[in-house]
This record gives C-alpha cells, structure tokens and sequence, in this order.
C-alpha cells in the first residue's frame, strides 16, 4: 500500500475495511489499473523529452487547446450513457446501452462536423487562437476514438476484464508517443500532435470490441429502435443530470490552458500545459488511490458515526497536505534549470510558470480526493455549485490580469492564488457539511 493509504489505514474502521478488501480481488484490480498506469505515464514522460525537441512550445500549444475542446467534447460523446453500462440490471440491457452508445456518439460526431464546417473559422477566432481553425477537423474524429474507447471500457468493466483494459493504457501510450515522434521526425508539425493525440486515445478499441462481440447475441434485436428506446428512457438519468455535471467538471478543468491559449496566445499555453502535465502526473497516481479507498470507507461512517467520518476527513487532508508539499517544493526549486535540462532551452518557461502553481497543486492534491465528501453525503447540488465557482474564477483571474495589461505569468500567479483559496474553502467547508449531517444524526 502507498504511504496514505496506510495512513489512512491506522484508522480502526478503516483498517477493518482494508482488511476485508483485501481478502478479495478488489485490491488486485486496483493494483492492476494503478499500475498500468504509472507504467503508461512513465512511457509518456520518457518519450516527452523527444517530442519536445522535434516540436515548438507553439506545436504544443495546438495540442494543449485542441486537447482541451476534445476532452470537454468526450465527456457528451455518449451522454454519459456509457456510465450506465456497468450498473445495468442484465447483459442485454448493457448491450443495448452500448449500441446507444455508439449511435449516439456518432451522432454527436455528425453535429460537431457540422458545427465545425460552418463555425470553425469563428469559433478559433472566438478562442483566440485562429491558427487552430485548419486543425477542428480532428475533432470529430478525436470524439468518435474517445467515445467508443470509452463505451468498450465501460463493458470491460462491467465484466471485470481489468487486465485487458491495463494493457490497453499501456498500448495508447506507446501508439501516442510512436505516432507523436515518428510524425515530427517527418516534421508534420502540429498535426503529428494531433493525430499521435487521438491514435492513443482508439489504440486497444480492436481489443476491448473482442471481449464485447465474442459472446453470440441476437445483435439485432440488441440493436434494434426498440430496445434502443427501452434503454434510453430506463437510464434517462444518465443523459439528463450526468452530462451536465460532467461537462461543468470537465470544463473547469481544461479552461486554464483555453483562456491561456486565447488571451496569450499557442505558445503560452503550450508551455503552460506541459509544465502542468509534468507536476500533475506523480501526485495524480497517489491521488486517486486515496479517493478510492476514502470514497470506500466514508459512506458507511456517514451512515453511522458521522463523528468519526469528521476525523478521517482531517486526518486525511492532513496526511495529504504533507505528503504532497514534499515533492511538489523540490520540483518547484528546480524546475527552470530541470525542465531545459530534461527538454530542452525552449522549455525554461515551463519550468518557471511550474514555480507560479506549486502551492495551488498542494492543495489541489489534498482537496480533489476529499470532494468525493459531497457525495458521501448526497449533497451533488453543491458540487454542482462548487463546480460554477470554478469555472467563474477561472475566467475572473485571468481575464482581470489580461484586461489590466499584464502578462501571462501575472495571470497565472494569479490564477494560482486564486485556485488555491478556492481549494482550501473546499477543505474548509466539507468540515462544516460533516457536522451538520452529526448534528441531523
């Protein structure tokens, strides 16, 4: 176990829980995702120090704001219908809902082709980044590989078929970086970004589909508009509340890099987007394995000892401010010297602008895992709040930054200062949540 997870495991109720956990093949599973991915980030971080010198910071820039729109774009590639393919009573439902799947995400790859052959020009303009409109034409293909991944995934998982869906982070790492090097030795320019971008985000599809199709079905029955319509209404839920809540989520995730890219320009936000993605990928691996095992233990101490659940969350914001203030100070100190060492004099300023978010990842790490509290207590509508609040404070700092005329390591010092006050109310708040629900005990 990681080093929070034992921390976290000093806890009598959660050690218990640990105990029983560990007695099944939910750890294993765990390990196997964990670890295939750690495996498939590390291939990327080995392959980026090539990529970085056969592209420009303005390369990366396409790609760090094409990414964005793709990422905010595949979370409605399905809406979010895949999501209900794992909790599907039977298997023919959950076959149904993925041909629902398939046909909706192609659908919504229609309307963004068509959106992009009438608006692309405009829309690039409206993103401040004009270059970009020759590149929308990706998107619609990146949408499809994303959303049909994703719904192939969706049954993998329902059939606890983890091994393959580990193999498979691997494979689109490997095909990302390939497709990303083997393009820029050619010198493709941003399009091999692009296209080594989606090819990892399909590569393993052919697979996933193999464990999908080697059943015999009565596919057109499964396929059929009546079955269709029978699935989409009995998992209405999915399209009408998910979708929302994950495009805002999404949204205020990837609006950094756009808001850098409009308002500073590709080359910012390719620097930006790196020197984010390099700090991000250590602290995200621990991250997660916290939620999990936090998000495994919280509800049930929410049920019946809201007191101790009180504890776990402060213990556990403790244990994660500390362990990620560590890392993220040594990074901090190093990275301008580290990051042109590693990829080159070009990527200095990524390293500096690393130095400008430090503190905000510290508590980024510590509340991200925690905020699964909201759900703990069923209290979605105030994520949904929290979710809107950054989205506005996002666009606030670094339009007022901009507006004033500074420049882009203003706004992002203040993006930063920011997004940390908005973190630490987080931790702030959920406290507050947790006695309420003690006092209603």
């Amino acid at each position: 176990m990681t080093d929070p997870v034992r921390r976290l495991a000093r806890i009598p109720i959660v050690g218990r829980a640990l105990k029983r956990v560990l007695s099944g093949g939910f750890v294993r599973n765990v390990a196997i995702i964990a670890g295939s991915a750690a495996l498939a980030q590390g291939v990327v971080v080995v392959a980026t120090p090539v990529v970085t010198r056969l592209y420009s910071p303005a390369d990366y820039g396409v790609l760090s704001v094409f990414s964005s729109l793709l990422a905010v774009l595949a979370t409605v590639s399905s809406l979010r219908y895949d999501f209900a393919v794992p909790v599907a009573e039977d298997d023919e439902s959950a076959a149904s809902l993925v041909a629902l799947s398939f046909v909706v995400t192609l659908l919504v790859c229609v309307l963004i082709s068509a959106g992009v052959l009438a608006l692309g020009e405009p829309i690039a303009a409206l993103i401040g980044s004009p270059e970009l409109a020759q590149y929308l034409w990706y998107l619609p293909l990146g949408v499809l590989a994303a959303g049909i991944y994703r719904t192939l995934s969706a049954w993998a998982t329902r059939q606890n078929v983890f091994s393959l869906i580990a193999r498979t982070s691997i494979v689109q790492s490997i095909a990302l970086a390939g497709v990303q090097i083997g393009l820029g030795i050619l010198r493709f320019g941003p399009a091999g970004l692009l296209l080594g971008h989606i090819l990892g985000q399909s590569a393993g599809s052919g697979s996933l589909f193999k464990v999908f199709a080697r059943e015999k079905r009565d596919w057109r029955g499964l396929a059929s508009l009546q079955s269709l319509r029978r699935v989409a209404l009995r998992y209405k839920k999915f399209p009408l509340y998910s979708t929302f809540s994950g495009l805002l989520n999404s949204a205020g995730l990837q609006l950094p890099v756009l808001l850098l890219g409009g308002l500073y320009g590709l080359e910012v936000a390719g620097l930006f987007s790196l020197g984010n993605r390099i700090i991000s990928i250590p602290l995200s691996l621990i991250g997660r394995s916290v939620a999990r095992v936090y998000f495994g233990v919280a509800p049930k101490l929410a049920r019946e000892d809201p007191n101790r659940l009180l504890k776990l969350f402060r213990k556990t914001a403790r244990s994660l401010l500390a362990i990620g203030s560590i890392p993220i100070a040594g990074l901090a100190i190093a990275a301008p010297a580290l990051f042109g060492w590693a990829f080159g004099e070009t990527w200095v300023e990524a390293g500096r602008y690393v130095q400008l978010v430090a503190v905000l990842n510290v508590f980024r790490f510590a509340a991200t895992p925690l905020s699964q509290t909201f759900n703990v207590l069923e209290r979605q509508e105030l994520a949904v709040v929290w979710d809107s609040l950054r989205l506005v404070l996002n666009v606030g700092a670094m339009w007022t930054a901009h507006s004033l005329g500074y420049g882009p390591s203003v706004a992002i010092a203040l993006y930063s200062i920011v997004m940390t006050c908005y973190y630490a109310s987080l931790l702030l708040a959920a406290p507050r949540l947790i006695r309420a629900a003690t006092s209603s005990h």
